[in-house]
């Protein structure tokens, strides 16, 4: 250290000392001596930089909490797959929390990306890692430092992490420190720093020439600045599964009743946030479900930001892999709580393809928090989103638009108060177009887990799993499936399989917008499966003109619709 002091005072004296022969030359307007001091300077400059750089950081103090933590990751069990905890002690975790850290699927795999990454390059790269809200972005930073440490191959980096306007410092086999943020430019520019930044307060990185990890909502404008200047490696945190919840429920929250968890999920979707940590929930969904913005924050929900803060609580970005080779997922693959690479009828887990060339963890869509959250858009904003919807399916056919003409079917054939009279046409034998009629008048939909022993005159059934496929909804004498495609796969062959056993002759309904009508042919089924015995049918749901929905009761087209709260 005596060493290095002593080169740095050699060079500030050879500086002062080009600087003061600059400063004579130029009164004497020497220009070949002023061009050489000139030279002299800059060099002089750069040789200070660097030796400067080497210096050890100025720390406000050791940080004792962290320290323990620090310690803690580096002597604790080894945890590298999911569905596994970090314990700490209280009163050593950042953020305040205050449970142990339950280690998602995704922490695991991204942490493995940019640990490859980092391990194999020979220059700095850069990663922006986001998420919806809730689904745990800032507590990824645990099992990253817990990772850092333990990978052989990166276990020589330091770490430095900025939370607001703090900075640590996690170097190896050393006590964390609380670094003064005007030293903090002198570590940015070494090559064995990993800089990691969260996003909280609008935080954003600084220049630095080692590797960088951003973690932010992709809701936040320093990120999205950030990622147009430095085109990073992006990675997006996918939504809680239902199976996850449960897992970490077991874990961290024992005594938080199943039930509870069952409701949140179903009313929230995948925020880990709310499920399990604010019982202000109830009062958020419903302020964001009445407010004004919700109609207008449809018009932002085609990429992984959105402009309306309240979009947080009824939207997710749904996450998958990216192939630059495959076309875009089909309609009847944009379902509630999957992914279009995920096997909806056997998990509900996202699992990042093995096919080369993919890009795992990318930001695919967006998609309605939960089934409960579109129903009661549709239910409290009727000719709002009867206008929106017209617009939406005409861009083309998307996850909001056709969970929203699903839940404006349910809607219209719930709500009538006299029979419904609609087109329809058979998609075997005698293609003419019919009038089909509705003799029954539904009112509250029955949710069912599975397919009921029976079916009873004048109820509309609707699946309350989000992991049964087969159709959207069944009565008495009809199966029932909402699209905007025209082409839809029947999945869930088991169920519907069992389904079909129900009636005497079993029918399926296809309901879709205009466009669809007239051009919708005969569907497959999964698998090639064969059901000779089901008849096929194609209905028309018009959504061009509100007058054709004078027929709902309690409804008149004004601004909002008012419901009862949540």
């Amino acid at each position: 250290m005596d060493s290095l002091n002593d080169k740095i005072e050699l060079v500030e004296a050879d500086l002062s000392a080009a600087k003061a022969d600059l400063a004579d030359a130029k009164r004497n307007n020497n220009d070949n001596l002023t061009i050489a001091y000139v030279n002299l300077v800059s060099s002089l400059v750069q040789q200070l930089a660097a030796l400067q750089s080497r210096l050890p950081p100025a720390a406000v103090e050791i940080n004792e909490p962290l320290t323990v933590l620090w310690k803690q990751l580096h002597e604790g069990p080894d945890t590298t797959s999911s569905t596994s905890i970090l314990n700490c002690l209280p009163g050593s975790l950042l953020l305040s929390l205050t449970t142990p850290l339950f280690v998602r699927q995704s922490y695991v795999d991204i942490s493995a990306l940019i640990l490859e990454h980092i391990s194999t390059s020979t220059l700095a790269t850069r990663f922006a890692l986001s998420g919806s809200p809730g689904v745990g972005k800032s507590c990824f930073f645990f099992f990253l430092l817990f990772s850092i440490s333990r990978r052989s191959t990166s276990s020589k980096f330091r770490v430095l992490y900025q939370l607001k306007s703090e900075f640590h410092l996690f170097s190896p086999d050393a006590p964390v420190l609380d670094i003064n943020p005007e030293n903090v430019s002198k570590l940015l520019q070494q090559s064995d720093i990993i800089y990691i930044v969260d996003g909280l307060d609008h935080n954003s990185p600084r220049v630095s020439w080692c590797h960088t990890i951003f973690i932010s909502s992709a809701r936040n404008e320093e990120y999205l600045s950030w990622c147009k200047q430095n085109r990073p490696r992006t990675y997006m945190f996918p939504v809680w599964s239902m199976s996850e919840v449960l897992v970490c429920r077991q874990y961290c929250y024992p005594d938080l009743d199943i039930s509870v968890i069952e409701h949140r999920f179903r009313l929230l979707g995948g925020n880990a946030r709310y499920i399990f940590g604010r019982d202000d929930y109830l009062f958020h969904l419903n302020a964001a479900l009445q407010s004004a913005n919700a109609t207008l924050a449809l018009k932002s929900a085609g990429s992984s930001r959105t402009d309306y803060p309240i979009a947080q609580m009824l939207f997710h970005a749904i996450v998958g892999d990216y192939d630059p080779k495959s076309s875009a997922p089909d309609d009847d693959d944009r379902r509630y709580g999957f992914t279009p690479t995920g096997d909806r009828e056997s998990a509900d887990v996202y699992r990042p393809s093995s096919t080369a060339g993919t890009i795992p963890y990318q930001f695919v869509f967006v998609d309605f928090a939960s089934r409960y959250v579109c129903d009661e858009l549709v239910r409290r904003h009727f000719f709002e989103i009867l206008e929106n919807l017209q617009v939406l399916i005409g861009a083309g056919p998307s996850a909001i638009s056709s969970h929203l003409f699903e839940s404006l079917g349910h809607f219209h054939l719930t709500h009538a108060t006299r029979l419904l009279h609609l087109d329809a046409r058979h998609l075997e034998g005698d293609r003419s177009v019919y009038d089909l009629v509705f003799p029954e008048v539904f009112h509250d939909p029955v949710w069912v887990d599975d397919v009921p022993d029976h079916l009873e005159e004048g109820k509309y059934y609707r699946p309350l799993s989000p992991t049964f496929p087969a159709v959207d909804a069944f009565t008495s004498k009809y199966m029932i499936q909402f699209t905007t495609s025209h082409r839809h796969m029947i999945k869930g062959i088991k169920e519907f399989r069992k389904l079909t056993t129900l009636y005497e002759t079993p029918i399926l309904l296809f309901f879709v917008p205009e466009h669809c009508f007239e051009d919708f042919k005969h569907q497959m089924y999964k698998g090639g499966a064969k059901f000779d015995h089901v008849a096929q049918s194609v209905v028309c749901l018009p959504i061009t003109s509100p007058d054709h929905y004078t027929n709902l009761s309690g409804l008149k087209k004004r601004k909002s619709c008012h419901a009862p709260t949540v």
